[in-house]
Order: C-alpha cells, then sequence, then structure tokens
C-alpha cells in the first residue's frame, strides 16, 4: 500500500538526513592529516502532501474491516453515511474517548524515557574514548580485552537505539499516538456531533555518528590485531569528527534527532436523514472543522516527553466548512442493504507547514598527493583526510482533505449476526491508496447477550488494507460500553491497538 501520510513525509526527510561518513580503509594505521570545510548548502525539497480525513473512526468498525457504510447498528450514521439517520431512533453519547497506541511506539517512549540520561549527557561516547585510550595504553591481554569490552560496553546505547526506536535508515521506524474525545446525538432524523482528533507521530533520525559507530564492528579477540586496529582507527576517526577543541563532545551533532507531524481537527457536525420510499433513504451532513497543523524537530534532551512535545506549537490554523451526502437502499427480499457516501464535498483549503533543519554532512577517505596516490608518511601510516559541510533544508508539507467516494452492503444474516463490506475511495482522490485491494473493506460482527440488561459481549474480525483485524465489545447496564480493536494503523504504518470507552443511551 501506498503509504503517503506521515511515514510517506518523514522518510523524505531521512533520505536527505542521514549521511555516513565513508570508510573504506586498507589494512595498517591512520591518521587524520587534514580537515575540509566546504561553504553551506541549502537544500529545497518538494512539498510532501498528508490527505487524511476528518471524519472519525468508530473503534466498532475498526475491529470489523472498517466496513460500515451500510451497517451503522452503533450510532455511526455521522461518521460513514449520514443517510443512515432516516432510522427513527434516539441515541446519546456523552462522552465517548477514543485512543490508539501501537506497540512499537510504546516500546521506542519507553526507550528513550529510561535512557534520557545518555541524551543529555552522551556517556556512551565518553566509554567508547576511554576504551580506545585504555587498549592503546594497555600492558596485558587481559587489559586489552577489558578495553575491547568497555568500548562494546559503549556501543550497546546507539545499538539499542537503532534496534528500538529508529530502524534501518531504508525503512526507518515511525511512530505516534491517536487521542479523539467526542460527543454525540441523534434525535429522530437529526444527528449532531462534536469531535477532537488528535493524531501525532514521529521519527527519531540517525545521526550520521550513530550510524557510523554501529557499522563498525569490533573484535572480541585478539586473534586478528589488523582488524582490532582497524575498527579502533575508525572509532577515533569518528570521534575525531564530534570533538571540540576542548576535547568535549559537539552532542548536537553527535546525537540523533526527532522530527514531529502533528494534527488537531476539531469538527462539529450537523445532519439529516429522511426515507424517501420504504426502501431508499438519504441523508446528508453539514460539517464545520478548524484545523490546527505543526510540523517540528526536537533536540535528543526532550526525548523523555516526546509526546508531549510533539503536540506543541500547531503554527498553522483554518476553518473551513464542507458536507457529505449518502443513499442507503434496502433490497426487502433477500434483507440486503447498500449504501453510498461522498465525504467532504466541497472543497476545503489546504494547510501548509515546513519542517526547516540544518546537518552536517561527513565524510572520511585517503588522503593524495597531486598524482593521486595515497598518502603514507614514513612509519607507513595512511593519511585521511575529513571532509565536512553543513546542510540546510526546507521541507513542506500541505494537509489535504479529498473528496472520499465509499460504497458499501450489509447482511443481517441473524438478528445478532451481521456481515459487510465496503470499498472506499471509489474515485480514486486519496493517494494513501495504489489499487482495488488496498480500498477493500470487509468483517462480521456477532453479538451476544452473555446476562439479559447487564452485559452484553460483541465479537468482531474483518479486514481492511489488506491486513486483517480484530476487536471485542463490552456493553455493561446497556449504559457503558468499551470497545477495543487490533488493527493496522496507516498514519504510523503499523499494528496498533484501539481503545474507546462511552457512556450512551
Amino acid at each position: 500500500m501506498a503509504r503517503a501520510g506521515l511515514v510517506a513525509a518523514l522518510m523524505s526527510i531521512v533520505m536527505l538526513c542521514i549521511v555516513m561518513p565513508g570508510m573504506l580503509f586498507a589494512q595498517g594505521r591512520y591518521y587524520i592529516s587534514r580537515h575540509v570545510t566546504l561553504p553551506v548548502r541549502l537544500v529545497f525539497t518538494p512539498s510532501s502532501a498528508m490527505p487524511v480525513a476528518v471524519n472519525r473512526e468508530d473503534v466498532k468498525a475498526i475491529g470489523m474491516g472498517r466496513a460500515q457504510v451500510a451497517l451503522g447498528t452503533s450510532f455511526t450514521a455521522l461518521t460513514y453515511n449520514p443517510a443512515l439517520l432516516a432510522r427513527d431512533r434516539f441515541a446519546l453519547e456523552v462522552p465517548s474517548l477514543q485512543a490508539s497506541l501501537p506497540a512499537e511506539t510504546y516500546d521506542a517512549v519507553l526507550f528513550l524515557q529510561d535512557n534520557i540520561e545518555e541524551f543529555k549527557q552522551a556517556f556512551f561516547l565518553t566509554d567508547v574514548r576511554d576504551g580506545i585510550n585504555q587498549f592503546n595504553g594497555a600492558a596485558t591481554n587481559q587489559d586489552r580485552l577489558n578495553a575491547l569490552y568497555r568500548i562494546q560496553q559503549g556501543l550497546q546505547f546507539p545499538r539499542g537505539l537503532l534496534d528500538n526506536v529508529i530502524g534501518p535508515s531504508t525503512s526507518p521506524k515511525t511512530h505516534g499516538v491517536l487521542v479523539i474525545p467526542s460527543i454525540t446525538a441523534q434525535f429522530g432524523h437529526w444527528g449532531v456531533a462534536l469531535h477532537a482528533n488528535l493524531q501525532s507521530g514521529f521519527q527519531v533520525i540517525q545521526s550520521s555518528t550513530f550510524e557510523a559507530l554501529s557499522a563498525i564492528q569490533i573484535p572480541t579477540t585478539l586473534d586478528d590485531r589488523a582488524a582490532i586496529a582497524r575498527a579502533l582507527t575508525q572509532l577515533a576517526a569518528v570521534l575525531q569528527t564530534i570533538t571540540n577543541n576542548d576535547g568535549s563532545f559537539s552532542l548536537d551533532e553527535a546525537l540523533p534527532k526527532a522530527f514531529a507531524v502533528s494534527y488537531l481537527d476539531i469538527v462539529g457536525t450537523v445532519g439529516y436523514g429522511q426515507p424517501v420510499t420504504p426502501d431508499l433513504s438519504v441523508g446528508a451532513a453539514l460539517k464545520v472543522i478548524n484545523r490546527r497543523f505543526s510540523t517540528k524537530r526536537m533536540a535528543a534532551d526532550t526525548f523523555d516527553e516526546i509526546l508531549t512535545e510533539v503536540r506543541k506549537d500547531f503554527a498553522a490554523n483554518i476553518t473551513g466548512i464542507t458536507f457529505d451526502v449518502g443513499g442507503l437502499y434496502r433490497f426487502s427480499k433477500p434483507g440486503i442493504e447498500v449504501g453510498l457516501s461522498v465525504q467532504n464535498i466541497l472543497p476545503f483549503k489546504t494547510i501548509t507547514s515546513s519542517m526547516n533543519a540544518e546537518f552536517a554532512q561527513s565524510t572520511i577517505s585517503y588522503d593524495r598527493d597531486l598524482d593521486g596516490q595515497i598518502i603514507t608518511d614514513a612509519a607507513g601510516d595512511t593519511a585521511l583526510v575529513h571532509t565536512e559541510q553543513r546542510l540546510r533544508f526546507d521541507h513542506p508539507f500541505e494537509l489535504q482533505l479529498p473528496v472520499i467516494v465509499n460504497i458499501g452492503a450489509s447482511y443481517a444474516i441473524t438478528p445478532e449476526w451481521n456481515v459487510a463490506i465496503d470499498v472506499t475511495d471509489l474515485a480514486r482522490q486519496d493517494i494513501r491508496y495504489e489499487n482495488y485491494f488496498d480500498r477493500l473493506r470487509c468483517g462480521t460482527e456477532y453479538r451476544l447477550e452473555a446476562m439479559e440488561q447487564v452485559l452484553g459481549i460483541t465479537g468482531r474480525i474483518g479486514m481492511a488494507d489488506r491486513q486483517w483485524t480484530l476487536g471485542l465489545g463490552f456493553n455493561v447496564f446497556r449504559v457503558l460500553q468499551v470497545d477495543a480493536a487490533y488493527a493496522h494503523d496507516s498514519y504510523v504504518n503499523a499494528r496498533s491497538y484501539f481503545l474507546q470507552a462511552r457512556l450512551g443511551w
């Protein structure tokens, strides 16, 4: 599936930011013969489009494959198809709270919190440097092994960060959370809703220092002295690129940075549905939207509060209106209902924000003479040249609201058992989808009265975005409803746990 949301947007930053020092060395000893600093280079990039719907998704629907255009057995009319309001009833949910937390995000946040002192002090760099000095001054083999062990201990942190938080540079991990508080009501054929959709995502971008240090293989024995010499020289060369004149480390250059993209939609909706014939119903919903958008860069010393940081400073802010229309037709004899909804018919202004950042591009290569020959000194040591250039780039993002056309069908196998199937984005306006199967959604739901008027249990299963979904719901005294789902979250391109609790009648 195309990852045109947060994942693809931040991937473009990754490709710009990750610049690794070149380390193509032969056997022997090395030394830095000279440093070359190139002028700052400005980089302007094309904008990244992020098509994000303002309609909230009900966790009940997520658990059964997000298929609800023709179903709406619970109060989802304003979310999926306003024609469902034609079913005259009274329903009230005050309030409802929904959240999504991918498992990888939870693990990443814990790792960042547990290692915040490394981000503030960079003790691992000191361990590596002291280990190199300890090896060079060692008098016995045991001292040398202890030095290698100390270096390995120092490298555990950057390697752990790559595994748990960052991921490989070719497919970095994206983390994020979703929170949706809402109030909804239906009075007869009228429906009203107010919800806030707060989605935040971030990536921690590995620095060239981290990439280089993690790539160096440190021998665990003293059998290959040439490999040890090569590894220690490479480590020293990397450390030298981030060492200040006073011997301290330039942490801004050495440590990774985080980039976040967050948006907040506050949406008020009023809808009406009406039967046209006994089998045909239509409906429409007007939406007033306040959309806020933020992109930002975060320093490493704030990583312990990263989920709080990514939600601050919503610089871009717009307000507008749009509306949805829908239809629902019931084939009385087979009992199949077919629904059609068109969302966001009125054009909505695109909101933009830019990510500005600066990075150092650092390379280490052989130093050569005027004839192109590698330079060596009288002792036979090879000369290296360290070249550095700073990159400043501006990367704009566009938060779009595409017109979405959905069609779906549902069938009640029994009064307690429903199946549904939807095809979303028929007009192909949402660039998050590439082909037909990306748009196909299907699922089923079975409701069981475990204790009449006391406890109802609902099981759900489905498929959406070519990923299976699971759901479970509890209805306590027909007042408190708790629903959970486990499904793919396309915003962060990872599986996530969705939870929802509501009071309703």
